[in-house]
């Protein structure tokens, strides 16, 4: 009688590791099913999140920079041609920057600016700042299937001093992308 209770008891233990055993599998195989969908999913979703707003910059800034009256600049300097497009659906936010490094030895304060004739000078423009780099944002805006043309011109102001001419400016355009509306 006592091997008959033993091997009932051991047959009861198996079935129950076996049902325990085949729930575990259920529930891990739900689980891992359900974790790559939602995987999945937010690849999808970053996808959607790409930017797909590109620049392009068709004439360089002249950096022959001497003092100049604002005037002078607006009729002299032939413009930096800079493309924001968007070729998508999707809106997307965007910033134009200009980006000085701070390795320039020109004082970014005796610049000044303008977008298609309206003229700025950058000590006043809004100022991000890294590392390495100063950001000014020249322009927040957003497009969906369009472009967005910039004529930028870049001078010394009338005030700088002659010596000024010898410093160096290490600057470019950027795009700095927000985020993306549906």
């Amino acid at each position: 009688m006592k091997i008959v209770k033993d091997i009932n008891k051991l047959i009861r233990r198996q079935i129950l590791e076996i049902i325990f055993m085949i729930g575990f599998v259920m529930v891990s195989t739900s689980l891992w099913k359900s974790s790559n969908a939602e995987h999945l999913l937010s690849m999808v979703s970053s996808t959607t999140t790409l930017s797909y707003t590109s620049l392009q910059i068709e004439n360089p800034i002249e950096y022959e920079m001497f003092p100049m009256h604002n005037q002078y600049a607006l009729q002299n300097l032939q413009p930096c041609v800079v493309i924001v497009s968007n070729d998508t659906y999707t809106e997307e936010d965007y910033m134009l920057v200009l980006k000085i490094d701070k390795s320039s030895t020109l004082d970014y304060q005796l610049l000044n600016l303008a977008i298609d004739g309206e003229i700025f000078s950058l000590k006043d423009m809004s100022l991000l700042e890294e590392y390495e780099n100063y950001y000014f944002v020249l322009d927040e805006n957003t497009l969906k299937g369009n472009r967005k043309t910039y004529n930028i011109q870049l001078w010394m102001d009338e005030s700088a001093g002659n010596e000024m001419q010898a410093k160096s400016l290490l600057m470019n355009f950027e795009l700095m992308n927000g985020v993306t509306k549906m």
